[in-house]
């Protein structure tokens, strides 16, 4: 598998960063957006985890997180339950669930270090 790049955004006029990318800006409602390759070590802002978890999802508890990379807060798995608000993570590419027989890939978050 080729190696993936997390890509994000920054809108033209306003300057909003956002992930994933969208038609229109959600603050001007402009639709240029520049390229933003997200390369850095991120930071959990928040986090829940779920015991109930849709079929096709392997992972229990299923571990959401919002991680904020240099202003661009981004939704996603992360893979450790041990987590804490603060841990730093980087995304990785893996399998995010099985959907009708299909194996499911996307960005996922692993944590560097516990602060």
């Amino acid at each position: 598998m080729s190696e993936q790049k997390m890509i994000g955004y920054k809108c033209e006029y306003c300057g909003i960063k956002i992930y994933p990318k969208r038609e229109i800006c959600p603050k001007c409602r402009k639709s240029e957006f520049i390229e933003l390759e997200i390369n850095e070590i991120g930071k959990v802002v928040t986090f829940t985890k779920l015991y109930a978890v849709p079929d096709g999802i392997d992972e229990k508890p299923l571990i959401l997180g919002i991680v904020d990379f240099n202003g661009i807060k981004i939704t996603g798995q992360i893979a450790d339950s041990k987590i804490k608000i603060g841990d730093k993570v980087e995304p990785f590419w893996g399998k995010l669930r099985e959907s009708q027989g299909k194996k499911i890939y996307g960005f996922k978050f692993k944590i560097l270090n516990h602060s």
